[in-house]
């Protein structure tokens, strides 16, 4: 698995959709036990306080990164596929939440700090 920091900066709107992405995550029960915990432990993570317009400090585990990221990938996917089967309204709000939710992927990918193994002269291998 590969290795990065653990610290990562989120606003209350970021929270709000990692939550809501979570909540509706499909196919991994919220009780289920992961490597690095429980969806529900993570939930618990994410309940700190947060105000909309200021960034807080969230400790993550790489488990935990690779967890909001799925559950933030698999909202976009049905939100797109909702878009390819209506011919309703929805386009324009369905793609102002994607393109909210591929904001915060970026906003993750971002702020990786990626760890790999070095060679005693300090050269990183590879």
């Amino acid at each position: 698995m590969p290795k990065y920091n653990e610290v990562f900066k989120l606003n209350g709107d970021d929270i709000g959709l990692i939550e809501n992405a979570l909540r509706t995550q499909v196919g991994i029960p919220a009780q289920a036990h992961l490597p690095g915990g429980s969806l529900e432990q993570l939930r618990g993570k994410l309940q700190t306080p947060c105000a909309k317009d200021r960034d807080e400090s969230f400790k993550f585990n790489t488990r935990d990164i690779d967890l909001i990221e799925h559950a933030l990938r698999e909202e976009v996917s049905v939100l797109a596929r909702i878009n390819l089967s209506t011919e309703s309204g929805e386009h324009q709000e369905n793609n102002e939440k994607i393109r909210e939710l591929e904001e915060l992927l970026g906003k993750l990918s971002n702020q990786k700090v990626w760890y790999g193994q070095v060679h005693h002269t300090g050269v990183p291998l590879g």
